[in-house]
């Protein structure tokens, strides 16, 4: 559906997340397509605020999820 990577970016915007990385693979018209995207370092809060109010929109079929990536040079 045209526009929702544009609303979901925008909401990130508003939060003031910026995207890293993004993976969407394309589908049949009308198809629930997966959206991937890695963040750079974010508050906590600002996700979490930010998931809540795209969970609202209508154009999300499944409730969003963060999962934090750790740095590579992170020690055991």
């Amino acid at each position: 559906q045209p526009g929702v990577l544009a609303t979901v970016t925008a909401i990130l915007q508003k939060h003031d997340i910026s995207v890293e990385g993004l993976l969407q693979q394309g589908r049949a018209p009308g198809d629930v397509v997966a959206l991937v995207m890695t963040t750079h370092e974010t508050p906590v809060a600002s996700m979490t605020r930010a998931l809540d109010e795209m969970e609202q929109l209508p154009i999300v079929n499944a409730k969003p999820v963060a999962m934090p990536i750790l740095p590579a040079d992170m020690e055991s």
